[in-house]
């Protein structure tokens, strides 16, 4: 799947769905108008012309379009700020419980190992990860404003009757849309219905009004007069608002349908399993409890679920079931299917682990920087099986520690502590003077259990670690985030990883803080010397000598600017200035249009590998790069057949 070309697509649709929301509130707030006019309006005097009438009910028409408009804008802003808590705050208010990083129970342990999986490989932080306890159907569901506050949603009946292999088809099609961009705008979709949706609720409200006052006793002439007009004015609110959600409805079927089934494809391709994913749709299909939940907004959400049952209509927000399965394996016949019986065994993580998929950096430079971009947000099966190995193969004591919450942001702080003995006795001191005694000796610990571990499990390690430090304060987020940055400095030089790892945490931070937040579009040519920093950067890391470092800053900008800005000017990685600049130029590029993405990730790849070798610091820097831009990588250290 393109990731870049989804995104755009992605951004595109954002922009139809405010054009079509702007109509459908024009349409309303005429059709509003109309019945103000008709119900409160003052009659038309003998031999009036129509646009007479109208001049006279101005006020009318004008006061009732305004009232409308805003009870819509309002209503969708309210629900908009409701659900800026990302997609932790849509699970929980579908009854989601969350799975804590340290869970014991069994089906919950194998669901986070599966997300877990499917994160690493695909070079995101892991998302909050929740089970509808409640809801005995088969669905699931991806929401959140980006990679940094995403949560994944799974029924207890998914639960409970899919095998691994489904799980693990299921966590991918949705990884798809955390990856491509589709959840943010499932989450003003969910803004939009629920501000058409305030018509209605606005209409019965009148309605209950006027019937509880035409129950009282006897009343004037006038008094009947405005309990009638409260009733009309409700009645048609209701009949006005129930039309505009069938409208939004038809929105909301019209962006999702095709989505659908870029997700399927998406997760075959990844996982290279097909049976999990058809095995699941199967299930939902034919089997016994379906896809449909029983909570009473399930509606709001139905656009992000990941099957809706074999409902056949207008409004259908997926394709029917059949489609999806067939187009996943074309011999499928639904006359074929009976009861469902899929055979429940499946290969563990341990066996393959046990095959010999031991994680270890073993440059990848056979990969063309053309092939890289379309790795972007499209991991590989082989990345998949890296990072179950990697699970598997993480130390007890470090992956339980980057599980909970009291040890995760020791772990993060270790994770940069200096090999120097004596740099690293001033780093715990500083950990222990800002943030106690308890914390020094925490990281103190997790440092010597990271002490035997490759240095490939570092990135990997701070992803696990990320849902438990999610569950911290921003405010607390960002002191952690403030340790490290003071850790880092401590010595006056900052290398690749440690910068890698302290300026992730400073997004994840960030992200806490307003995960609604996008920057403000820029394309290549706005942003030369932010550019001419960010290769400059690269091509010093992987090139001591000063000659190869020219030609490899030459090459890999000259796939972005039609001329490169003298090297002699940029930073090179020998102490902390190197940071500061990087920093700003990553900040200028934050916004860098998706049309232009790929091409900047070739240039960033054509740069690392200009001299035919991929090390290990130049390669975290590249991915950390890509994270920072929200171009997620997948390693780069894997023979990777496709990409060739």
């Amino acid at each position: 799947m393109d990731f870049f070309a989804h995104q755009a697509r992605a951004r595109q649709r954002s922009r139809q769905l405010v054009v079509l929301f702007t109509l459908t509130v024009l349409a309303i707030v005429a059709a509003v108008a109309l019945i103000a006019l008709l119900t409160m309006g003052q009659p038309a005097p003998p031999g009036a012309s129509w646009q007479q009438w109208l001049r006279l009910n101005q006020p009318t028409l004008l006061w009732s379009a305004v009232i409308t408009a805003g009870l819509i804008l309002l209503a969708s802003l309210f629900r908009a700020a409701q659900l800026r808590g990302g997609g932790g705050a849509v699970a929980r208010a579908m009854g989601g419980t969350p799975i804590l990083p340290d869970t014991s129970d069994p089906q919950h342990r194998q669901l986070r190992n599966i997300v877990e999986e499917v994160a690493i490989a695909s070079g995101v932080p892991v998302p909050e990860v929740y089970v509808l306890e409640h809801e005995p159907g088969l669905n699931a569901f991806a929401a959140g404003w980006g990679t940094g506050d995403a949560a994944v949603a799974v029924t207890r009946g998914a639960l409970e009757q899919f095998t691994r292999e489904e799980i693990q088809g299921v966590i991918a099609h949705e990884f798809s849309h955390i990856l491509n961009g589709d959840m943010r705008l499932n989450i003003r979709v969910m803004a939009v219905l629920f501000g058409i949706l305030s018509l209605t609720v606005v209409g019965r409200v009148l309605l209950h009004a006027g019937s509880r006052r035409a129950m009282v006793g006897r009343r004037g002439r006038d008094q009947q007069g405005a309990e009638a007009a409260l009733l009309l004015v409700g009645l048609a609110l209701v009949v006005v608002g129930a039309i505009g959600v069938l409208g939004a409805r038809l929105i909301k079927a019209a962006v999702s349908r095709q989505r659908e089934l870029l997700a399927d494809a998406s997760a075959v391709q990844f996982t290279r399993h097909p049976q999990g994913l058809a095995g699941a749709l199967k299930k939902i299909g034919w089997g016994h409890s379906g896809s449909a939940l029983q909570a009473s907004d399930a509606e709001e959400v139905s656009h992000m679920l990941f099957a809706s049952g074999r409902l056949r209509s207008l409004f259908a927000t997926h394709p029917p079931i059949e489609q999806r399965i067939r187009a996943i394996d074309p011999s499928f016949r639904p006359e074929q299917m009976r009861r469902p019986s899929y055979a429940e065994a499946s290969a563990t993580a341990e066996r393959r682990a046990a095959a010999g998929l031991a994680p270890a950096f073993a440059p990848n430079v056979a990969v063309q920087p053309e092939a890289m971009a379309a790795l972007v947000g499209n991991p590989q099966p082989a990345h998949y099986a890296h990072a179950e190995a990697l699970r598997v193969g993480l130390p007890p004591a470090l992956a339980e520690a980057a599980r909970e919450q009291g040890r995760a942001p020791a772990l993060a702080l270790a994770l940069v502590l200096s090999a120097e003995p004596a740099v690293r006795e001033k780093q715990l001191a500083l950990v222990g003077e800002r943030a106690g005694s308890a914390a020094e000796r925490a990281a103190t610990g997790l440092y010597e259990a990271l002490a035997g571990l490759g240095p490939a499990y570092r990135l990997p390690l701070f992803e696990l670690s990320v849902p438990a430090l999610k569950l911290r304060t921003p405010a607390q987020l960002n002191a952690i985030a403030d340790i490290a940055d003071a850790l880092v400095h401590l010595d006056g030089r900052v290398s690749v990883s440690e910068f890698a790892l302290s300026r992730l945490l400073h997004k994840l931070a960030r992200s806490s803080e307003r995960p609604d937040r996008r920057a403000r579009p820029v394309k290549l040519a706005q942003a030369r010397d932010a550019l001419a920093t960010v290769f400059a950067t690269l091509a010093h890391v992987g090139h001591r000598d000063a000659h190869a470092a020219l030609g490899a800053y030459r090459a890999g900008l000259a796939r972005v600017l039609s001329s490169a800005p003298p090297l002699a000017e940029r930073p090179a990685p020998t102490d902390t200035a190197w940071v500061d600049a990087l920093d700003a130029a990553l900040a200028q590029l934050e916004g860098l249009v998706p049309e232009e993405q790929p091409k900047l990730v070739e240039g960033l790849f054509a740069t690392t590998i200009h001299d035919g070798q991929l090390t290990l610091d130049e390669a975290e820097l590249l991915r950390a790069v890509c994270a920072l831009l929200d171009c997620p990588l997948p390693s780069l250290n894997l023979p990777i057949d496709s990409a060739r």
